[in-house]
């Protein structure tokens, strides 16, 4: 083989390799935790995403990467656990996990670049993201269901009893919606009425 024709089929496999890489709208990258902790969601009554059983970090890593509504996942090296959440660093917490020495926290990285030129652009501009998906009714690129836009980025929508300032920022799918409560305040609930009953000098909130 002439040493021209080993320049030209290094061209073409650079050059493949060039046009497979995966962009940077359906690539993600995890931040990981040392040994010794696990994931917890502030609301401890919210299941994982999905839990299943991997041979390694890498695979469980993989299946996050794949699903738009994942934003954190956890691995037990010892048990090859794998754990799911569609929660992220507002709605939940890395915390030691004596019971699980072996268990690493992975978290997705999400900056305001991943969004740039995209959000709220015609669906065309999406196809390929992982952090956008296209709204059928406006045709445009909006962020994934269990999200809201916070002006940057798209953030996990707030779970029960979180403080709130704006519609559509509380799980939807959990009937959440921001209202106001006894401690002056609005938050994420299922609550419809607020009522103030005053008795003499105390007084009574009482929500329904």
């Amino acid at each position: 083989m002439t040493r021209s024709v080993r320049q030209l089929l290094l061209c073409l496999v650079v050059g493949l390799l060039f046009f497979i890489q995966p962009s940077k709208q359906d690539r993600s990258v995890s931040s990981i935790s040392g040994p010794g902790w696990e994931f917890a969601p502030i609301y401890s009554s919210l299941p994982p995403l999905l839990t299943f059983t991997a041979k390694k970090l890498l695979y469980c890593s993989l299946q996050c990467n794949q699903r738009t509504d994942c934003r954190t996942f956890d691995f037990d090296s010892g048990s090859r656990q794998c754990r799911l959440w569609d929660c992220d660093m507002t709605t939940g917490s890395i915390v030691a996990s004596p019971s699980k020495p072996q268990s690493v926290v992975g978290t997705i990285q999400l900056s305001p670049s991943l969004y740039a030129n995209i959000y709220n652009q015609s669906c065309a501009a999406c196809v390929q993201s992982r952090y956008l998906t296209c709204n059928v009714n406006s045709s445009t690129c909006q962020c994934p269901p269990k999200s809201f836009w916070n002006g940057l980025i798209c953030s996990a929508q707030l779970l029960p009893n979180q403080t709130c300032s704006q519609v559509g920022v509380c799980r939807s799918d959990l009937n959440l919606t921001c209202q106001p409560s006894c401690d002056f305040t609005y938050r994420c609930s299922t609550s419809k009425s607020l009522e103030f009953y005053v008795y003499s000098t105390v007084a009574f909130c009482i929500i329904s």
